[in-house]
């Protein structure tokens, strides 16, 4: 692996030093939605069940080297003679004890049970990685929502600025001022953006519910998106939309090192299937090895259930049992090749595993490159927009330009704005999904996940 990424900025400031998780949002309502889906979504709920399958798997394992003990009773009525009483017909009442012990001469149960151990380290890992995407999902779900929020109050504007300008270009037309296509057009504007406006209600509405479904469901916590009534706007005087407060990005340290990679849960889990598929390809090549049990077993039978205890038969044995395979037709030489294509299977998806995360980091990184310069000029132009509004405004109350002039100055000023409000939400995008690609960010210690229940 390189030592950094290819897109990390160079430096020599290591990523260890800076502290980064779904808290450097500074946003105490996305903590609270993080918090209800770490503790309402089914899909976590399921990811936690299979690891509590997982680790039933290994106790299982575990109990297989450990002696086992199995008590009998029984009660029959028998034709013939029975023990200790001649007879035709009678009654038998048996009671015993069995016990059972492998020795795992060849560690093939120890290794069974790594194997499991490694099937439970997955698991878990998986189920942090589900724990990550779904905080990734709520983190991206609710930072839109809060854009799509302040690009439907530029949008209000310029419904505001549309219904101004109609009513202007009216004006001029009926005073023979303007010909009709200047209304006509600014009739368009006004149409297309309120199919704009509809759209982004939509959106809004759209992210709310997916907040809920992350959470598990519960309509009580939806957010409120019912479109705000419009202030009246006397057309006298146009003016722009205040700037609206963006949410908090973190800042990327630059040179991040690509040992980031290993905390990540899906590529740990990755390892984890490649050292069971390991170890039970070992165990597939011991399966010619003999196998050891050792047996004891004691009980007692009485022709009379009052007499047990004075029991007519009495019988005790020791016992060992050593097997080995002869000739199984090919099962054992095709467990081993089936054990030694699952290793080659699970190799071969870690490796592309490793492959996807690092192109998931370095996409992520010139995205927010790109984005960066691309609000940088966003934030120059909305600037020259600001100018150009305000010598239109000022040449218009000199009476040296018309209203309209003066409104489509505005206008270009709240489009301006709602580009970099787009802007600012492919960067949100792109910070969410590099810190969901580094495992949870570029700090020290791990994510934060749910406790199993």
């Amino acid at each position: 692996m390189p030592q950094v990424y290819r897109e990390a900025a160079a430096s020599e400031t290591t990523a260890s030093s800076a502290t980064a998780d779904w808290r450097a949002f500074e946003d105490l309502t996305l903590d609270a939605w993080l918090a209800r889906a770490v503790a309402g979504n089914p899909s976590l709920d399921q990811a936690a069940a299979r690891v509590e399958r997982a680790a039933a798997v290994l106790g299982g394992q575990a109990a297989l080297a450990s002696p086992r003990v199995d008590a009998s009773v029984a009660a029959s009525r028998r034709d013939g003679a029975l023990v200790n009483d001649a007879g035709s017909r009678g009654n038998l009442f048996q009671a015993g004890l069995a016990l059972r012990w492998d020795p795992d001469l060849f560690h093939q149960l120890s290794r069974q049970q790594q194997a499991a151990q490694q099937d439970l380290r997955a698991q878990q890992a998986l189920h942090r990685q589900a724990c990550l995407a779904l905080q990734a999902d709520v983190s991206q779900a609710y930072l839109a929502w809060r854009l799509v929020r302040l690009e439907r109050g530029v949008m209000d504007g310029l419904l505001r600025a549309d219904e101004a300008l109609v009513a202007t270009a009216a004006r001029r037309v009926a005073a023979g001022l303007a010909p009709p296509a200047e209304q006509e057009a600014a009739l368009n504007t006004r149409q297309a953006d309120a199919l704009a406006h509809q759209a982004l209600l939509r959106r809004e509405a759209e992210l709310d519910h997916a907040l809920v479904a992350l959470a598990g469901g519960d309509a009580s916590l939806a957010v409120a998106h019912a479109p705000k009534t419009a202030p009246a706007v006397d057309p006298a005087q146009p003016q722009a939309a205040d700037l609206p407060a963006l949410p908090t990005l973190p800042a990327v340290p630059p040179g991040l090192p690509s040992q980031l990679l290993q905390r990540r849960p899906d590529i740990e889990a990755a390892q984890a299937r490649v050292q069971a598929a390991r170890l039970r390809l070992g165990l597939a090549h011991d399966a010619w090895f003999p196998a050891l049990a050792l047996t004891a077993q004691a009980g007692q039978a009485s022709a009379e259930l009052g007499q047990w205890l004075h029991a007519a038969a009495r019988s005790s044995g020791l016992g060992l049992l050593l097997s080995l395979p002869v000739f199984d037709g090919g099962r054992r030489d095709a467990e081993r090749a089936g054990a030694q294509a699952q290793l080659a299977e699970a190799t071969a998806a870690h490796r592309a595993r490793v492959v996807a995360a690092l192109r998931e980091v370095d996409d992520q990184l010139v995205a927010l490159r790109t984005l960066g310069e691309a609000a940088h000029l966003q934030s120059q132009r909305l600037e020259l927009a600001l100018q150009a509004q305000a010598r239109a405004h000022r040449q218009w109350r000199q009476g040296l330009l018309p209203a309209t002039d003066a409104w489509q100055a505005s206008r270009a000023v709240l489009q301006q704005q709602q580009r970099w409000i787009q802007t600012e939400a492919a960067r949100s995008e792109a910070t969410v999904a590099l810190m969901h690609a580094l495992g949870g960010g570029w700090q020290a210690a791990p994510v934060q996940t749910a406790s199993l229940h």
